[in-house]
């Protein structure tokens, strides 16, 4: 029996390898996962501790049974295998869940503990069977030894963990297709975070506070251990037990009618109770929102500022209140602010028309022409724009609607500053070592600090967009690059090219006219002769009649898209003013 124990032993051994390395695998796929996936894994898992179950109990009970009467209904209730198997199999699925929950968070120490406890269990019972194995009895003698394997291999497994315990957690990876996984995956990693809590507080008091710390960590991990070591060991379980696991105590084969019994139990516990148990957890779960969730009731959910932690909403508040106090540090101050900038943009917008004069003349065109052959036409149509609608220093006035302000928010700091510290205080958490805690916003400690000037915040805000130092200068950058995000400067350049692209019979004719023109002049003016007439006519004639062309193609493209190019400049200015508000009325910390 010993040499069929060990091959029996080194057969599970690596069955349950293979098993626990299918095991990281469907971890590892969980997140893409349905809810199907947990439920399947449960069952498959919960088979082989069904069945070591099954049969520890029949051996347990051909002893048990002896004080009771045969002929009783008692006894023949208990000594089936109906009943002793269908509670194996609600056991084992119980058993399996907990088992998934706690390894699918992929917690290193949750899985040497599983490997360690599961190939511990044949070496255990190896051991078991050469050192007592001739002093049970040999009805009893395979149970006995699978028994002392499953303790062997648990204490091993237990071993495994509270060394490697303080590896650190790796974050739940996402996004998840099943909230029943995700809520899996999460209270497994918030376990750990639970136990450290736990063990940080018990420490503390001193060495007796240690060695019940390490009994508190031992006893909430043996429910992981024994469910590895009873997987294992049901691999380990030859046939004739397999059958006796399911025969009536004494038996050595399962009547047809229990069988049939058996497996309509097991159908309706497994496809009737079990799967509806999990698809009504899967709806139930989709019906409640992510933060009221069973996971989040271990956690602390908190905000972060500046290294420490408050209630959610903290920030909103601190923001909001900033806001507020901005606002209303000087209204009439702000209000100047925003007409001046009103008055900017409608200076901008008046300056479009002698823009657009320049644009649709020719000493434009021929600029056009020589910029393009430079190829950097787009850049100086650009600047072309900015200096138009520069004209006249549009924002130059902001100086002193600035400095109003500026005075009326310095006047009011000292105060908002000790509200603000108030408010904060008054939402602090003090988190404990190792308590589980979710950040769910973070700012830094600057939010409830002392404010940056307005003219700062708008310059810098500017100077992201425009990449310009000085407020009116980066103002006016941040207006060309909202005039090219909408597309005006490309409209501009593609009117221009139009123009561009017609000049060819215009040259043409206009050459052709000239030199018939100068063949007549050089025929009748001594000393030139028709062919020198011809060239000079020629120039002459290209020059005129070319000229003359380019005007009315000019004109004509100006008839033909002035209004358009006019109504969305000015509606790319609109949307510059729309932001520049925007910005003045922000969260004056900058977030």
């Amino acid at each position: 029996m010993r040499a069929a124990l060990s091959a029996r032993g080194m057969v599970a051994g690596l069955s349950a390898l293979a098993m626990i390395a299918a095991l990281w695998v469907f971890a590892r796929a969980a997140p893409g996962l349905g809810a199907w996936a947990f439920g399947l894994a449960g069952v498959i898992l919960a088979v082989p501790l069904a069945l070591v179950r099954a049969h520890w109990a029949a051996t347990r009970r051909s002893h048990n049974l002896l004080i009771l009467n045969q002929d009783g209904w008692l006894h023949r209730a208990l000594s089936g295998p109906v009943l002793r198997v269908t509670l194996a199999l609600v056991r084992a699925l119980i058993l399996t869940f907990v088992l998934l929950v706690r390894v699918i968070a992929l917690i290193p120490a949750d899985w040497l503990a599983l490997v360690v406890a599961g190939t511990g269990v044949p070496l255990g019972a190896a051991l078991g069977q050469r050192v007592v194995g001739a002093q049970i009895a040999t009805p009893h003698r395979l149970a006995g030894t699978l028994r002392i394997g499953r303790y062997i291999g648990s204490a091993l497994g237990l071993a495994a963990y509270l060394v490697l315990r303080d590896l650190p957690v790796p974050p739940p990876e996402g996004p998840f297709r099943s909230p029943l996984i995700e809520q899996a995956v999460l209270l497994g990693a918030q376990w750990r975070l639970l136990e450290d809590f736990a063990l940080g507080q018990l420490s503390v008091l001193g060495d007796w506070g240690r060695w019940a710390a390490v009994l508190v960590s031992v006893l909430g991990n043996l429910a992981l251990v024994w469910t590895a070591t009873g997987i294992a060991a049901g691999l380990m379980l030859p046939r004739d037990a397999l059958r006796r696991a399911l025969a009536p105590v004494g038996a050595d084969r399962p009547a047809p009618v229990a069988i049939g019994w058996m497996t309509a139990l097991a159908t309706v516990i497994t496809l009737f109770v079990y799967a509806p148990v999990l698809a009504m957890a899967e709806a139930a779960l989709r019906a409640v929102p992510a933060e009221n969730r069973p996971s989040d009731v271990f956690v602390t959910q908190v905000e972060q500022i500046g290294g420490q932690f408050f209630e959610p909403g903290t920030i909103a508040e601190l923001t909001g209140r900033r806001i507020e106090a901005q606002a209303n540090a000087a209204p009439e101050a702000r209000a100047a602010l925003l007409d001046q900038v009103d008055a900017g943009f409608a200076a901008m917008e008046a300056n479009i028309d002698p823009f657009l004069d320049w644009y649709y003349s020719l000493p434009a065109e021929y600029g056009r022409i020589a910029h393009l052959l430079a190829g950097d036409f787009e850049s100086y149509l650009a600047g072309k724009m900015g200096e138009y609608l520069s004209e006249g220093d549009p924002f130059g006035g902001l100086d002193t609607a600035l400095a109003r302000w500026e005075a009326a928010e310095e006047a009011m700091q000292p105060a908002l500053e000790a509200e603000l510290e108030s408010l904060a205080r008054a939402r602090r958490v003090e988190i404990a070592p190792g308590q589980p805690i979710a950040i769910v916003g973070s700012a830094e400690a600057a939010v409830f600090g002392a404010m940056p000037s307005i003219s700062d915040r708008l310059t810098t805000r500017l100077a992201i967009t425009g990449g310009t130092a000085g407020l009116a200068a980066a103002l006016t950058t941040a207006v060309m690059v909202k005039l090219g995000t909408k597309g005006v400067t490309k409209l501009a350049a593609k009117a221009a090219l139009k123009v561009a692209a017609s000049k060819g019979a215009g040259g043409t004719a206009g050459a052709g006219a000239g030199a018939a023109g100068g063949a007549i002049v050089g025929s009748v003016v001594p000393g030139i002769g028709t062919a020198a007439g011809a060239v000079i006519g020629g120039l002459i004639g290209g020059l005129a009649v070319g000229a003359g062309t380019d005007f009315l193609l000019v004109k004509l493209e100006e008839a033909l898209s002035r209004d358009q190019l006019r109504a969305e400049m000015v509606s790319a200015l609109d949307a510059a003013r729309a932001d520049m508000h925007g910005l003045i009325d922000a969260d004056p910390s900058g977030k």
